[in-house]
């Protein structure tokens, strides 16, 4: 992931950004980071070598947890940051696991010096290896003071990618605890997991729903958060799927058929108190049709980008022919 889109991802909260740059830093060629994994690292793999810059750059970071040279951050924080960068970079390069292992492995026999390693990789292999998402709520954690003061600000809040992280990071909860922490596993194998739901419903309840005279926008209420059986993505009302603000209608005349389309579920949306029948017919005009092959040509342009990690949050259906589609367009159809 880079600095950009982290950013797009987690707005206004620079931590996890000075992390990843910290920790894509070169090192050096002198550094005897790299006589260690040539020589003292018991993988003898044919890709050893392909991936001598991601393990000696995760040795250095791992080291960096053993003194105070990390750069002012909470060490817990700055380990939830790193499974962050690791699983975007083992993403990205493609190591694989065992080599991922006996570096984490060889760096504890014999880096560590007996010393806690606050960051093991079983902590990493069991939790967030299994969704990045699951990363997102221990990140929110740990930021909940900068968040709730970005909610108590009138302009930063009303940023639609916060606003949206927001409520993706509700979604993101409901989905976890549904489908680890309501199981017979959840005080063993899915422990760590539920214990990180368990956090964030903690701080969203006690520093977010205690306090909403406070905060300058709607947030996901108590009775959302705990309504077990409603897991569909939430829509940000004046928010594009871009994270962007949306055009006023009035300012839309000569506004490009894709803005057009984002707006007509909003508009179906508020005319069905006036007359069910319009939106209804809907369903059987050419319109639809046009609106499906603009919306499939969509989707093939998303299949061709990089594939993202798994999502926890349920897609939707389309209410119209039961076709499974995770847009926004369902929640407006959904009101009718």
């Amino acid at each position: 992931m880079d600095e950009e889109k982290l950013k797009q991802e987690y707005p206004y909260l620079d931590n996890i950004v000075l992390a990843y740059k910290e920790y894509d830093e070169t090192v050096g060629e002198g550094d005897n980071l790299y006589e260690f994994y040539r020589n003292e690292m018991t993988y003898h793999g044919e890709d050893k070598n392909k991936y001598t810059d991601i393990s000696v750059k995760l040795l250095r970071n791992l080291t960096t947890l053993l003194g105070d040279t990390y750069k002012g951050l909470d060490k817990y924080e700055y380990c939830i940051y790193l499974y962050h960068w690791i699983y975007y970079r083992i993403k990205k390069s493609g190591i694989n696991d065992i080599l991922l292992s006996t570096v984490y492995t060889e760096f504890e026999n014999k880096k560590h010096n007996e010393i806690k390693n606050i960051c093991p990789y079983y902590k990493y292999s069991n939790i967030f290896a299994k969704s990045h998402e699951i990363i997102k709520l221990d990140i929110f954690y740990n930021n909940i003071t900068a968040i709730i003061n970005i909610l108590k600000n009138k302009d930063q809040s009303n940023n639609c990618r916060f606003q949206e992280f927001i409520y993706n990071c509700v979604n993101i909860y409901k989905n976890v605890n549904n489908k680890y922490c309501l199981t017979d596993e959840r005080n063993t194998t899915y422990k760590d997991i539920c214990d990180i739901a368990k956090n964030f419903h903690t701080v969203y309840t006690s520093y977010i729903l205690n306090n909403l005279w406070e905060i300058k926008i709607d947030v996901p209420s108590s009775d959302y958060i705990n309504d077990k059986s409603n897991t569909k993505p939430t829509y940000v009302v004046g928010c594009s799927s871009h994270g962007n603000q949306e055009e006023s209608n009035s300012n839309n005349n000569d506004q490009p058929d894709s803005t057009v389309l984002h707006n007509v579920p909003k508009i179906l949306g508020t005319l069905a108190g006036i007359s069910s029948f319009m939106a209804i017919s809907y369903k059987f005009t050419p319109f639809r049709k046009f609106l499906q092959l603009r919306r499939g040509a969509a989707s093939l342009s998303n299949s061709l980008n990089e594939n993202e990690p798994t999502n926890l949050i349920n897609n939707e259906s389309d209410p119209w022919n039961g076709s499974t589609n995770n847009t926004k367009y369902n929640i407006g159809y959904g009101s009718l």
